[in-house]
């Protein structure tokens, strides 16, 4: 981070305390607005309230942004407690006016939309006619609501002096707690909102350290997680809703994208024939014949099947050419007949992306949600496995937990990271939809994008079931054995399909990809984890397959040539991959999860010579001249473990080591980064650390040895 980027971080957050002061503005008008409406006020009054509902929704997003994406905005608020007690008084307060006001009373309400539903029809133009429905108060409600309970949630993420804070003046104003939160009154508010509520109260539970107020939050959660997280996460997925869901959505985005791009090439053709008229350069009669005939080429080399319309269009575009001299009149209104029977691509676009964010929006945070809640469940790092297990059992004697387990929500995970990787690869298998951005992003393929977030948001749920202890809990249906085992299938599965997906042209470049991989390796290294913890009974379901494929993603690293469509792994994929194969071999060597579909000391011999060669290309001289060596040092670094947890036993095939090589491998590898000491300690952690330290005294150790013998 520059100076200028520090300065101008500084600046924007000043804007935090203007924002403030308007909200607060803002909140004392909305809840006059409310009692007006209590007095049978309405009409004007209500006007007045609809434009201040339209003013604090902004005020609110801009806020929301600042909070998200400028640190010092939020250490600002914290700095002070008047500007503390200032944020959590609005944002309560707006929310509990909206949503008293959701429950006015009816008669005001339909008077209200009568009133309204005027306005905008005497209001309303051709022009503007189709968004009449976002001139209501509803939707002003709503947006407001929206970037209130996200402000909110944003800001106590981690943050636990704001939710005392939150915490107190819902203590000493009783209706924020015994009505904002009640499951009746987030009802009332869209899904998003409701799911942003439930976040604040995760965040409340997890940072409370009063018992009463723990107690309080726990019961209000427990009536969320039927009410908002288990049809968002659990029923539509087992009735097969989702996918049968996207499929539709992704069709009406890519018609939409079509469409878009159509009329988008058809308003670029007539801008150029119109500039060709006015300079005269052509007659216009052959450039509208030239440009048809390119126009109609192109739509004949495109795989997909296209609507008889175009045809239609192009013979009259053709006609109009052929007519009289064509001029700017003649060509707009062509362009008007056009649309007549035709709807906006522009507009279409932006309706099925609402649509599908509508869709994904939603289980994506409730993800993200219950990914935060079960991080109370997970014991801490470096407890004894007799201590870790305990743990487990204290924990669940929380009733939330237990709800969670009686749900099997880590099974729900594993089907729902199922079906969201069976998307994702059934998005591939279609041709690509039409470019409709000049530059090349992540825009171009908004869908694939948000499925492939949304996989890695799964695995991260799934991981934090996994170290909690809820996908191991009996039941009558199968065993924690079984469970294991099928997680560990359906993971491999997924992670196949992905590697196949990967190597065609089209998904080897896609940067969201390692995101997936990232993801899917990483509940993989917490599993074996959780075996060798002996937290769960030990199963032989590690075959000689699984290690190829782990294997597969160090050995595709790079490309050999521009043409290359091998995929580049991420460096935390590759840095689970070693870690993966690591832990299989040590669970061999101990007797846990032990296969005999493969021979060990085989397997010892050919994972070294592919560890060994992955640290001689990191420590090579064309990679130290960059900068890549610097980012590859996690790889490196777990590839120093495996090799001092294998071969730290004097008895672990001794000749495997000499055979290839090691010691003299790990001596290049320090010997590289030795100049590079200063810069190291900047880019990498203390476990990283730490392990180098230990590496350097292994060194040691064996050289001692080898002088011994």
């Amino acid at each position: 981070v520059t100076l200028e980027d520090t300065k101008r971080q500084e600046t924007t957050a000043s804007w935090t305390m203007v924002l403030l002061g308007r909200l607060e503005s803002c909140g004392n008008h909305l809840q006059q607005g409310l009692v007006d409406s209590n007095n049978n006020s309405i009409g004007k009054n209500k006007k007045k309230e609809k434009q201040w509902y339209a003013v604090t929704a902004p005020c609110l997003h801009a806020l929301c942004l600042l909070i998200e994406t400028n640190p010092e905005a939020l250490q600002q608020i914290n700095a002070s407690p008047e500007q503390k007690t200032l944020l959590v008084r609005v944002i309560l307060g707006i929310l509990t006016t909206i949503a008293y006001s959701s429950n006015s009373n009816s008669s005001n309400t339909a008077a209200t939309s009568m009133e309204e539903t005027t306005e905008s029809t005497a209001e309303a133009t051709p022009a503007n006619n189709s968004n009449s429905k976002n001139n209501t108060i509803q939707f002003y409600q709503e947006k407001t609501a929206l970037y209130a309970s996200r402000t909110l949630h944003s800001a106590l993420d981690d943050n636990p002096e704001l939710a005392h804070e939150v915490l107190l003046q819902s203590s000493q104003q009783q209706q924020h707690e015994n009505y904002l939160w009640k499951k009746q009154t987030t009802a009332t508010f869209p899904i998003m909102t409701q799911l942003h509520l439930v976040g604040c109260l995760v965040n409340l539970f997890q940072l409370s350290s009063s018992s009463a107020s723990s107690s309080n939050l726990e019961q209000a959660l427990l009536d969320h997680v039927h009410s908002c997280l288990v049809p968002i996460l659990l029923s539509k997925q087992e009735s097969q809703h989702y996918p049968q869901e996207w499929k539709q959505l992704d069709h009406d985005y890519r018609q939409a994208c079509a469409l878009y791009k159509k009329q988008r090439d058809d308003e670029q053709l007539e801008t150029e024939i119109i500039q060709k008229v006015e300079q005269r350069k052509e007659p216009a009669r052959e450039i509208a014949r030239r440009q048809a005939q390119q126009q109609q080429q192109q739509v004949q080399q495109q795989p997909s099947n296209q609507d008889d319309d175009d045809d239609v269009d192009m013979q009259d575009a053709t006609h109009d050419a052929n007519g009289t001299t064509t001029s700017s009149s003649t060509t707009s209104s062509s362009k008007g007949k056009f649309l007549t029977h035709e709807q906006d691509g522009q507009e279409l676009l932006h309706t099925t992306l609402e649509a599908w964010n509508a869709t994904m929006g939603p289980l994506q945070l409730a993800l993200e949600i219950v990914t935060n809640l079960l991080t109370c469940w997970i014991p801490l790092e470096g407890d004894h496995p007799m201590e870790y297990t305990d743990s487990i059992k204290k924990a669940k004697q929380h009733p939330l937990q237990q709800t969670l387990e009686g749900l099997q929500f880590g099974l729900g995970m594993v089907h729902m990271l199922q079906t969201l990787c069976q998307f994702d690869e059934y998005y591939h298998q279609q041709p690509p939809p039409p470019q409709i951005y000049d530059n090349s992003d992540d825009k171009e393929n908004p869908i694939c994008t948000d499925v492939q977030e949304a996989i890695g948001k799964t695995c991260a749920c799934l991981s934090n079931c996994l170290l909690s202890g809820i996908l191991w809990s009996n039941d009558h249906v199968d065993t924690a054995e079984d469970r294991m085992v099928k997680t560990w299938q359906i993971l491999m599965q997924c992670l196949v399909q992905k590697l196949a997906t990967m190597t065609t042209t089209a998904a080897a470049t896609e940067t969201s990809s390692s995101v997936v991989t990232d993801g899917l390796t990483s509940c993989m290294v917490v599993l074996l984890q959780k075996q060798r913890q002996g937290s769960s009974p030990s199963k032989a379901f590690i075959r000689k397959n699984d290690v190829q494929v782990v294997s597969q993603l160090l050995l595709t690293t790079s490309a050999t040539s521009n043409k290359d469509t091998t995929p580049r792994m991420g460096i935390e994929t590759q840095r689970n991959a070693v870690c993966i194969l690591s832990m299989i071999v040590l669970s061999g060597v101990d007797g846990v999860g032990k296969d005999d579909d493969y021979d060990m000391e085989s397997l010892v011999r050919t994972l070294t010579h592919t560890f060994v060669n992955v640290l001689l290309s990191l420590s090579s001289s064309s990679s130290s001249s960059s900068s890549a060596m610097m980012s590859s040092i996690p790889v490196g670094t777990e590839i120093l473990n495996a090799f001092m947890d294998w071969y730290g036993q004097d008895d672990f095939y001794p000749h495997v080591f000499d055979e290839w090589n090691v010691l003299q491998a790990i001596q290049q590898y320090l010997a590289k980064l030795q100049p590079r000491q200063e810069h190291l300690q900047s880019v990498i952690g203390p476990e990283d650390e730490e392990i180098l330290y230990n590496a350097q005294r292994f060194v040691e150790y064996k050289q001692e040895q080898q002088l011994a013998k």
